[in-house]
């Protein structure tokens, strides 16, 4: 599949005010307020701190289905229209951060290699808080195997979709003055779904099946 940018209204879809709330200060330099570091820590530690701690502590909290209300919504009405093609989803968004003198990911991979061994079909989704820019935003190929790496520029309101299942992504140390916050998940179309497939998440051992890793719309989401 080609990348591509979205344009989405940040006021139908209020990411980047609620997970401000949250951390009560400016996304880009919540590096001054928490403690972001994760550096060397490999996949499956690499979102353990404390901002992270705070982020999953607040999605778990009251206030944490209204965010996630907004995240079906996205997905449904925004992303879906996009792909043209109806998906299963990852249950939650994944929280990134990439604060200045460091790496929010410290492996280059794609999802799909064999020591990520995402499912074949995912469709990867980048959502990026805060302004995405030179060395503090992910750099990926356009194509599997180019290893042309570029970095992905967004603006707030937009979203990038892409293939990280096959393409090569990964993190430069941030040299910028601005930490990156994003949301990271992925799609799974119900055409490449495999209900049996053997392994499970790095993170948290979940298997890569509805009801587990992967959702499916409410009968409420509109």
């Amino acid at each position: 599949m080609d990348h591509k940018s979205v344009n989405y209204n940040i006021n139908d879809f209020p990411f980047i005010k609620i997970v401000t709330e949250w951390f009560d200060c400016d996304l880009s330099k919540i590096h001054e307020k928490y403690k972001t570091d994760n550096d060397n820590l490999k996949i499956g530690n690499d979102t353990k701190s404390d901002a992270h701690k705070t982020f999953y502590k607040n999605l778990d909290g009251e206030e944490g289905p209204i965010l996630i209300d907004y995240y079906y919504k996205f997905i449904k009405n925004i992303l879906i229209n996009e792909i043209n093609d109806n998906c299963f989803f990852q249950s939650s968004p994944g929280f990134r951060i990439s604060s200045p003198g460091s790496v929010a990911v410290t492996t280059w991979h794609a999802d799909g290699d064999e020591k990520n061994l995402h499912p074949p079909g995912e469709i990867n989704i980048f959502l990026p808080l805060t302004k995405c820019y030179g060395n503090n935003t992910i750099w990926l190929e356009t194509e599997p195997g180019l290893s042309d790496f570029h970095p992905v520029s967004l603006n707030i309101g937009e979203v990038l979709i892409f293939d990280g299942n096959k393409c090569v992504h990964g993190n430069y140390t941030n040299d910028t003055i601005d930490t990156r916050v994003s949301f990271d998940f992925r799609l799974m179309p119900k055409k490449h779904y495999n209900p049996n497939y053997p392994h499970k998440t790095a993170t948290k051992k979940l298997s890569y099946t509805v009801g587990e890793y992967y959702s499916d719309f409410p009968e409420n989401i509109k």
